[in-house]
């Protein structure tokens, strides 16, 4: 077992090592957009996974609620978020992106698609297929994991 531990500890350096570089890159870009990450994490949870309750923003990001609306507040000033009546709870709101947003964010995905390829592309297509393979294997392996906590 202190062999895999090993392993453990080299892929969660690995992991850490090149989300902090590719993190440096892509937020030396942006630094001029006068977003935080956070609201640079918000733009991304509403317009590609489809999170559009501040509660649930609030759960995937690990922060209160009301932080979390004080900065949709803020990104609704600038046009990046709207807030819509849920028409199923009256009592609830449906974050959308504002045009704003939706412009921004593909300007964000843009520059990450970039930054990725730039580096990428230096590997073969088998390597390619086989991070990408296990990556979502060892995504369902904690999707499902913590499935069943939650129940």
């Amino acid at each position: 077992m202190n062999h895999l531990n090993d392993v453990f500890d080299e892929i969660e350096k690995y992991l850490v090592d090149i989300n902090l570089r590719l993190n440096y890159e892509f937020n030396s870009e942006f630094a001029n957009k006068q977003m935080s990450k956070n609201q640079q994490l918000i733009l991304y949870l509403i317009g590609v996974n489809g999170i559009n309750h501040v509660k649930d923003l609030a759960y995937y990001m690990n922060l209160s609620a009301s932080a979390i609306s004080q900065m949709i507040t803020k990104m609704e000033q600038m046009h990046l978020v709207t807030r819509e009546i849920d028409t199923t709870n009256r009592r609830s709101t449906i974050l959308k992106l504002g045009s704003e947003g939706e412009a921004l964010l593909e300007e964000l995905q843009d520059k990450r698609r970039k930054i990725a390829a730039k580096y990428l592309t230096k590997m073969d297509e088998n390597h390619l297929v086989n991070i990408r393979d296990a990556l979502k294997h060892v995504n369902d392996i904690i999707y499902k994991a913590q499935e069943e906590d939650s129940k």
